[in-house]
């Protein structure tokens, strides 16, 4: 009887535990207005709806901070734009998988990428 109410605690405790635990997961990721490392023209560019994005990252690359937004076929360029919004190139993608070749090394030099938004 009283192994049983031990046990009977026991599971009520971890039944808390793993709810509140699953409660308080930060979630401000699921979404890409309250995702504060992007910046507002950037966001501005994920609102509107007829983009072919499904992701966006950002890139390190000759000392500064790159939004590479990822599109949904291989057909089409992936485009970069630096923080204040400025078209840079699309390193790749495109019918060749090329890009626009304006900066064809962008891949090689680039690093620490954060994906900060998925469709």
């Amino acid at each position: 009887m009283k192994t049983t109410k031990i046990k009977n605690n026991l599971s009520t405790i971890l039944f808390i535990l793993i709810t509140v635990f699953i409660y308080s997961c930060d979630k401000s990721d699921d979404n890409p207005q309250e995702n504060s490392e992007i910046p507002e023209c950037i966001q501005t560019m994920l609102d509107v709806d007829d983009l072919n994005y499904v992701s966006l990252s950002s890139f390190e690359w000759n000392g500064e901070v790159y939004y590479y937004f990822y599109s949904q076929c291989c057909d089409f360029y992936n485009d970069l734009y630096d923080e204040d919004c400025n078209y840079v190139c699309s390193p790749d993608g495109g019918i060749h998988g090329g890009g626009d070749g304006q900066c064809p090394n962008f891949r090689q030099e680039s690093c620490c990428e954060v994906v900060l938004w998925e469709l």
